[in-house]
């Protein structure tokens, strides 16, 4: 009976990831979209700087990166569940905020994102793979310097087990803190909404000229 509920779960997770092969994972770098970790936008992996709601955990990482010495960090967040995330972010579309805490002075060696990996029972299905050395912006100051953008939990049960997995280099000047957010949407996307709008505006004005 193991074996089947096992080789069923595996089932499901591949049907899903199959469904979702376009959810690409990107990284804004730009820091032209800065979102501050809340409450309501609670950290994944942090330190006592993070502001989560009562019950909505996270793996403490000041321990391994707040004396800059650090130079890998592996590190596994707490289990959650789709629920949890959905009904706190209001969505099942969301990214992630990386607010790093790094001097920008340029003596420190700068800091390198390896992967990222959103794994549902267990199993990974949505990741973004460097090495990408990381925006350095807001330095610590509760806002992201970067942004990890395309994970969805569309088509997944609510009670289905999420979890999350970092590696990362060169944290020097303080903990680093990852948090959910609801969806942010890519600098291109907004050009593009932009350029529809232009458009839409464009055959409005013909039509009026049109009747006239």
């Amino acid at each position: 009976m193991k074996l089947k509920s096992l080789l069923a779960s595996m089932l499901i997770v591949g049907l899903w990831t199959a469904g979702n092969a376009a959810a690409i994972i990107t990284l804004d770098n730009s820091g032209a979209t800065s979102v501050q970790q809340q409450s309501a936008t609670p950290c994944i992996f942090g330190g006592n700087n993070c502001n989560n709601p009562l019950g909505f955990g996270f793996t403490d990482v000041s321990s391994f990166d707040n004396d800059g010495t650090v130079t890998l960090l592996e590190g596994l967040s707490p289990f959650y569940t789709v629920s949890q995330i959905s009904s706190l972010l209001g969505s099942r579309l969301f990214s992630v905020g990386i607010d790093t805490n790094q001097s920008s002075g340029g003596a420190e060696p700068r800091q390198l994102l390896h992967s990222f990996e959103m794994l549902v029972g267990g199993i990974s299905t949505q990741s973004y793979f460097g090495p990408t050395y990381i925006n350095i912006g807001a330095n610590g100051t509760g806002w992201s310097d970067a942004m990890l953008n395309g994970f969805s939990l569309e088509g997944l049960a609510g009670a289905t087990t999420i979890q999350f997995r970092t590696h990362y280099s060169n944290a020097t000047n303080g903990t680093d803190a990852m948090f959910l957010t609801s969806a942010i949407p890519e600098p291109e996307t907004y050009a593009m909404m932009m350029a529809g709008l232009g458009l839409m505006g464009w055959v409005t004005r013909r039509r009026k000229l049109s009747a006239a």
